[in-house]
């Protein structure tokens, strides 16, 4: 369950952050700009979401008691 979770938290967090990287190709604000800038609305809203998600089984997980033991990161 936890991977998956952060499974799909990554990929939205990687979905919003092209969807802004492409605003940078428009010198204006124009009907492309603002098809992006609701793109962007809508991936923030699914990356929040699975943030969300994620932070609720965190905190299920800590308030069991269930954490593991740190590993570290190389």
């Amino acid at each position: 369950m936890r991977r998956e979770l952060i499974e799909v938290y990554a990929i939205r967090a990687r979905e919003f952050s092209d969807a802004v990287a492409r605003l940078g190709q428009y010198s204006h604000v124009g009907p492309e700009f603002l098809e992006v800038w609701q793109e962007i609305q809508q991936r923030l809203a699914l990356c929040n979401a699975a943030g969300e998600e994620l932070g609720r089984y965190i905190d299920e997980t800590s308030a069991r008691g269930e954490l593991a033991p740190a590993s570290g990161l190389s």
